[in-house]
């Protein structure tokens, strides 16, 4: 992946859209845990481009800031319709893969561009089915 790069995002932001391909909604509202996992979704507005929004299922990885990418799905537009999927290697139909390692949610902080909210891991299994349904491949 070459990185995400646009005139209106700050260097932080297009380096963030490096490592996880995603994007930010206002307001932080921590991740939800369960099982030693973390449920988050990403939103993104960029002047004169698609808005782009992911929901993740992260592992963070101990001792350090960084989290692995367990499951990804990507929507439409910001919307809740699922158009892509990632896990274990496999992306299908994403915009920009992410890489298997990503920032700890508590460091999207020094994204400026780039918020987050938290969701359930009831909303992104629902989310994640979709994803399936559409690229069976992506199954667990």
């Amino acid at each position: 992946m070459t990185g995400y790069r646009n005139k209106d995002v700050s260097r932080e932001t297009s380096l963030f859209f490096s490592w996880f391909a995603a994007g930010g909604v206002s307001g932080h509202n921590g991740p939800v845990s369960e099982s030693n996992f973390l449920y988050v979704r990403l939103l993104l507005d960029v002047p004169g481009a698609a808005r782009l929004a992911h929901a993740a299922e992260l592992r963070p990885d101990p001792g350090t800031d960084m989290c692995t990418v367990v499951r990804m799905v990507e929507m439409a537009d910001g919307t809740d319709k699922v158009t892509g999927g990632y896990t274990a290697g496999k992306a299908r139909n994403m915009a920009a893969p992410p890489l298997q390692q990503v920032p700890h949610p508590d460091q999207f902080h020094h994204f400026p561009d780039i918020s987050h909210e938290s969701i359930t891991p009831d909303q992104f299994n629902r989310w994640w089915a979709e994803a399936v349904e559409l690229f069976a491949d992506l199954q667990d």
